[in-house]
């Protein structure tokens, strides 16, 4: 899983393999750190990617393919694809019972004379009516003639080793076993260069590797690595597969006796140092656990590997080898196997010249070199089974097959149901060798079958809406296409997988003969691992395994079954509206298709028995819901049809996926643009939506990661999630850590922290310890939160869960100080941060990428910015409406004045001038006042030195017209007083 960090840096990440053999090269105390090597995942254009073989009328055209690259192949770049134009692509079914391998020619440069005979033909009439005029068209129609008579390009190389078995069939059923000699010299030389510089490949490939040894048990004369394909990423010996347990078989059983006698650091000493004995006699191969980063002992992190010691000469001390390392030899195997072909069937290509003179050239180590950098950078493909779809093994996978030279192309991972869908549907020449054969374009049983079905499918439903039309009496409605159903079903020595998956948008051997459907969706896939045993009572029991890795049919079978019954029940959940699978196909060996076959067929006769029995108790009992039980049949029962594969079926289909990646298959459609000439336009062949064959989770440490101490897993992508996805986002906040770490304390929740109850109450605790009060608590609570991210991809171990741990335990609220030492606790210069957020996402195969952003703030900081941030937010608040205020106050003020002097100066002109044009005249009053705003004493004199009276506020004219009727009303009352004291009737 790779990490990235934003704004912040992340303490305990997950670390990921660097490019080529660095992890490997670590393992010998050569080349950089782990830590500081990561995958970096960059998405270009493809301007010069486009192939020579689709209609390519002009030089602008192969822009068009710019868009073209597959966005979900993390290790493809759009520089990668323009390097390896004119390389082959190998595509190798690593995990297949043979190892078979295909190649997808070059863009260009490979031609056979017919084939440059014709395209110099078609040049010379596409110069001839490009001079006549429209030569666009005439181009394009001749390069698609040429396209269509080419035919599939596709070739399969056989097995990936070159001994026959009994019957004179090439390839061992041994699988992906690697075999060097021993006691030999010039292979211990070659083997130690190579584990020492992680260059040499060619050497070893030619003085060590036995390609005829077929006994999978190590002799005197050979030492056998079993399948170290399956011991890719394992970090200790828990998290070994079971199908790499049986694989392994005494070598696991040896390794684990070792672990329990002993604590664990003589443990790991005696497994390092140990060759156990078998039949009494010493075996040259044992297991250890090493540690990568130049650790004495492994330490549980993520630096630590499960590898194999191995002693190549009894005279010499045993060496390490990395699982990928031996899986880099057999990719190395397989582009060599890949070059030999090529060069067999295109002798006058560029590469095959280039070959003929560096071997005139050197010689010894020097022509092993030479030729390894021919085809050490054919870009590889893999095809990934669902139940091996695991980051860890996923990410050494990519460093094993990346090429030999710095910067090479990294590979391109399908799954292998997808795989063996793309190669069922090929043209039945696409598994040969040569194309020599005149039907090269003739389809498949499997099209065929599919073509007729979708005709009988669409010529029923037409007459369905037809008559349904005239008997509405209203115009036909266009039915929605079928979508045929199809279940592959593959067993290999290490694992079953059944899929489910709808194909769409059939497409003509004229448009694109390597891919007749165009849409590819999968519905559903379920994986199991050989080796876990049988289901008993919800718990596995174990099988004992051969070595020698032959198919434990019965084991098989058992499972099948069990996987049959799983996939038909999400098939109906996910896809309900689909009808009963179109065919059955299964892919593998010819030997494992037959055995399987036969047990299908008794899986599907019992599917038959069971609608029976219920139709006849829909007989006997006309209840509706009885009869909507019977409605609701799917359809599964023994007239589905099987049809088997060829051996190589993977591995051509995975090259078609693998070069549709490279954009060297594709489709040319005629786009009309807005000046209304028709235009050219590339799309990509086939469109491939997967869906996850893992389940990924995620669990929570409040307690700096005591054991007991863990969350319940919760799912993040469940199985037949589409994919890609994500991302996830996982808030992390100091607060709520400790709220739930003050919760658990207070015995108000158990180690699940999901008992609270109502979360109303974490939220209130979470919100009470914010501030500079609960600095100490939110601190101590960052500094001991742990997060890690787990996997699994066998659905039968959903009871009783079997996660595997993905990287380290991280620390995602802590931080790295770059003036504090790391002291004796190996913390003291982590400082803890107030909150960050983590995304995560998934690929179509299973590789994990995470995403971790932070402000960079310790939770001081973080008080303090809170702190300030709110003082100036009241500051700000205060200011505003000091400020808004202010110019209130302001204009309410300066409006009573103006209408105090308004009123100052009508009261002035009523008294001093009354019945003037200026009394009661209030516009030129307010005139007046605006006017002399600022200088109201200039006015008031004016009008006083113009009228003789002085300017009295409108009050104070009202105060002396009360005091004048005062003075009047008192001398009336003086001049009518009566002295004499009279009545007025005349008496005294």
């Amino acid at each position: 899983m790779s990490l990235a960090t934003a704004g912040g840096a992340a303490s305990a990440g997950l670390s990921s393999g660097g490019a080529g053999l660095s992890v490997a090269a670590m393992a010998h105390n050569t080349g950089p750190h782990a830590a500081a090597v990561a995958h970096h995942h960059h998405h270009g254009s493809i301007p010069d990617a486009g192939s020579s073989y689709a209609a390519a009328p002009g030089t602008s055209y192969a822009a068009l393919g710019a868009d073209l690259l597959d966005k979900t192949q993390s290790f493809l770049s759009g520089k990668h694809v323009r390097q390896t134009a004119t390389l082959p692509i190998a595509a190798v079914d690593l995990y297949g019972d043979k190892c078979h391998v295909a190649y997808f020619p070059p863009v260009g440069g490979c031609e056979s004379r017919e084939e440059r005979e014709r395209r110099k033909k078609a040049k010379a009439t596409t110069t001839t009516t490009t001079t006549e005029g429209g030569g666009d068209s005439a181009a394009a129609a001749m390069e698609e003639a040429i396209r269509r008579q080419t035919g599939v390009r596709v070739r399969s190389v056989g097995g990936m080793w070159a001994n026959r078995d009994d019957n004179g069939a090439v390839g061992s059923r041994r699988g992906g076993n690697v075999a060097w000699k021993r006691d030999d010299d010039a292979s211990y030389r070659a083997v130690k260069r190579y584990l020492a510089k992680g260059t040499g490949r060619g050497a070893v490939l030619r003085r060590s590797l036995l390609p005829d040894a077929k006994d999978a048990r190590s002799t005197a004369e050979a030492i056998v690595l079993p399948r170290p394909h399956l011991l890719l990423g394992a970090r200790s010996l828990e998290d070994v597969s079971s199908a790499a347990r049986a694989a392994l078989g005494p070598l696991f059983a040896a390794a684990v006796a070792a672990t329990a006698d002993d604590d664990d650091d003589a443990a790991t000493s005696r497994v390092i140092d140990r060759e156990f004995r078998d039949d009494d006699q010493d075996s040259p191969v044992s297991l250890a656990v090493i540690a990568l980063d130049g650790g004495a002992t492994p330490k549980g992190d993520d630096f630590d590997r499960v590898a194999f010691r191995i002693k190549l000469s009894s005279k010499k001390k045993a060496v390490t080898v990395l699982p990928e390392e031996a899986v880099g030899i057999a990719a190395s195997l397989a582009r060599k196997r890949v070059m030999d072909a090529y060069f067999a069937e295109f002798p006058e290509c560029d590469l095959a010249e280039e070959r003929n003179k560096s071997r005139a050239d050197a010689a010894g180590d020097d022509g092993d070199d030479e030729e390894e950098e021919l085809y050490g950078d054919f870009p590889p493909a893999v095809a990934i089974p669902g139940w091996a779809a695991m980051d860890p093994s996923l990410e050494a996978l990519v460093d094993a097959t990346r090429g030999s030279s710095p910067g090479a192309c990294g590979p391109s991972l399908h799954p292998r149901s997808v795989a063996a869908c793309v190669g069922a549907l090929l043209p039945q020449s696409s598994h040969s060798k040569s194309n020599s054969n005149s039907n090269s374009n003739s389809p498949s049983k499997l099209t065929k079958l599919l073509a007729e079905t979708i005709r009988t499918k669409r010529a029923d439903a037409a007459k369905e809406a037809a008559l349904l039309a005239a008997r509405t009496k209203t115009d036909p409605v266009e039915p929605e296409p079928f979508l045929p159903l199809l279940v592959l079903v593959g067993a290999t020595t290490d694992g079953l997988e059944v899929t489910a998956m709808q194909l769409s948008k059939p497409q003509g051997g004229d448009e694109e003969v390597h891919c007749p459907f165009g849409g590819i969706s999968v519905v559903s896939s379920v994986c199991c691992c050989r080796g876990a045993g049988t289901m008993e009572g919800g718990k596995h029991t174990d099988v004992d395994v051969d070595i020698n890795g032959d198919v434990d049919v019965d084991v098989v079978e058992e499972k099948l079954e069990w996987a049959m019954d799983r996939l038909r029940s999400q098939v109906g959940l996910i896809a309900p509206e689909s009808e009963e699978p179109t065919a059955i196909v299964t892919y593998g060996t010819i030997a494992t298709q037959l055995k399987v076959a036969t047990k299908l067929k008794a899986i599907l006769a019992g599917y038959g028995k069971e609608a029976r029995n219920k139709k006849n108790d829909n007989d006997k009992h006309d209840d509706e819901e009885d009869q909507d039980d019977d409605d609701d049949w799917d359809g599964w029962d023994q007239d589905i049809p099987l049809l088997s594969t060829h051996e190589s079926c993977t591995s051509v289909g995975l090259a078609v996926l693998a070069a549709a990646s490279h954009s060297r298959v594709k489709l040319v459609v005629s786009v009309k643009g807005t000046d209304g000439k028709h235009r050219p336009k590339p799309k990509p062949a086939v469109d491939v939506k997967s869906v996850a064959a893992c389940q990924v989770a995620v669990s929570f440490n409040y307690f700096g990661g005591e054991e007991g101490k863990w969350t319940e897993p919760k799912t993040v992508f469940d199985f037949d999630r589409r994919v890609p996805a994500g991302p996830y986002r996982v808030e992390f906040s100091a607060a709520e850590c400790a709220a739930h770490v003050k919760c658990a304390r207070s015995g108000k929740a158990s180690n699940d922290f999901r008992e609270i109850g109502d979360e109303t109450v974490l939220m209130d605790m979470a919100k009470s310890l914010e501030g500079a009060r609960g600095i100490p608590e939110r601190e101590e609570a960052a500094l001991r939160l742990r997060f890690r991210v787990l996997q699994r991809t066998t659905r039968d171990d959903e009871e009783n869960g079997r996660w595997i741990r993905i990287g380290d335990d991280m620390s995602p609220l802590t931080m790295e100080h770059s003036q504090k030492d790391e002291g004796e606790s190996g913390r003291d210069h982590l400082v803890a941060c107030e909150s960050a957020v983590m995304e995560i996402s998934l690929s179509p195969v299973g590789l994990i990428t995470t995403a971790l952003t932070t402000n960079g703030e310790t939770i001081v900081q973080a008080t303090k910015s809170a702190r300030n941030s709110k003082l100036l937010k009241y500051a700000g608040i205060f200011g505003s409406l000091l400020f808004v205020g202010g110019f209130l106050v302001k204009s309410f003020v300066e409006e009573r004045v103006f209408e105090r002097d308004t009123q100052r100066v009508l009261a002035y002109y009523k008294h001093v001038a009354p019945n003037s044009f200026h009394d009661g005249d209030e516009r030129h009053a307010r005139y007046m006042v605006w006017k002399y705003k600022g200088k109201k004493d200039a006015l008031w004199r004016r009008l006083e030195a113009k009228y003789g009276f002085p300017v009295k506020h409108a009050w104070e004219w009202d105060d002396d017209e009360e005091g004048e009727r005062e003075a009047k009303g008192g001398e009336e009352e003086e001049e009518t007083e009566d002295l004499d004291g009279s009545d007025g009737s005349g008496e005294l």
